[in-house]
C-alpha cells in the first residue's frame, strides 16, 4: 500500500490499529485526519520511511492476530486458557482504558455538533463495566475450575462444588 498518498484519517479507518503509530508520533488522525501522511510527516519533521515501516509492521501483526487457524489452537485446556488470558485479556485490559479516553476526547471535541457521540461513549462505558468483571470471573473462577477438572485428584471436588451451588444453574 502507498501509505504516503493516503490521509491519516483514511489510514486509521482502513486499519484502526494504525492509530497507535500516529498517537506515539503525535500525529492527529481525528481533526487533522484530512492531511496526507507524507505532508504530516514533513510538517512534524518525521521520517516518512520509518512511519511507513511501522505501519507495515502493525498491519502484519494485525493480520496475524485476526487470521485464526483452528488447527493451530492449543488442544490442552491449560494452554488454551493461557493463550486466552495472555492474548485477549491482556489486550482488552490495555485497550479498554485507551478507548474510554478516546471516546471522551472525541465527545468533548465533537459532541456539540454530534450529540449522538455522548450515547456512543456511554454505551461503551456500559460494555466496559460488564466486560471487566467478566474477565476477572473467568480468570478467578471459570479457568481455575476448568483446570481442576483436568486434574483427577481435584475433579471430584470441582464437580461437588457445581452440584452444591444451585444458583449457578449447574454452570461453573
Amino acid at each position: 500500500m502507498k501509505y504516503d498518498e493516503a490521509t491519516l484519517g483514511q489510514l486509521v479507518v482502513e486499519q484502526p490499529t494504525r492509530a497507535r503509530v500516529f498517537e506515539q508520533r503525535g500525529l492527529d488522525y481525528c481533526c487533522g485526519g484530512k492531511v496526507l501522511l507524507r505532508e504530516a510527516c514533513a510538517t512534524h519533521g518525521l521520517p516518512l520511511d520509518e512511519i511507513a515501516a511501522e505501519l507495515e509492521r502493525v498491519d502484519a501483526e494485525s493480520l496475524e492476530t485476526t487470521a485464526v487457524d483452528p488447527a493451530r489452537l492449543p488442544r490442552d485446556p491449560r494452554e488454551l486458557i493461557r493463550q486466552i488470558v495472555e492474548t485477549h485479556h491482556v489486550y482488552l485490559k490495555s485497550e479498554m482504558p485507551r478507548i474510554s479516553a478516546l471516546a471522551a476526547k472525541v465527545t468533548n471535541a465533537h459532541g456539540t455538533r454530534h450529540p449522538e457521540l455522548t450515547a456512543v461513549a456511554a454505551t461503551y462505558e456500559e460494555l466496559r463495566a460488564e466486560l471487566e468483571p467478566h474477565l476477572l470471573k473467568e480468570e478467578r473462577v471459570l479457568f481455575p475450575w476448568i483446570e481442576r477438572l483436568r486434574d483427577p485428584r481435584k475433579r471430584r471436588r470441582a464437580g461437588h462444588r457445581r452440584r452444591s451451588n444451585p444458583g449457578h444453574g449447574g454452570r461453573p
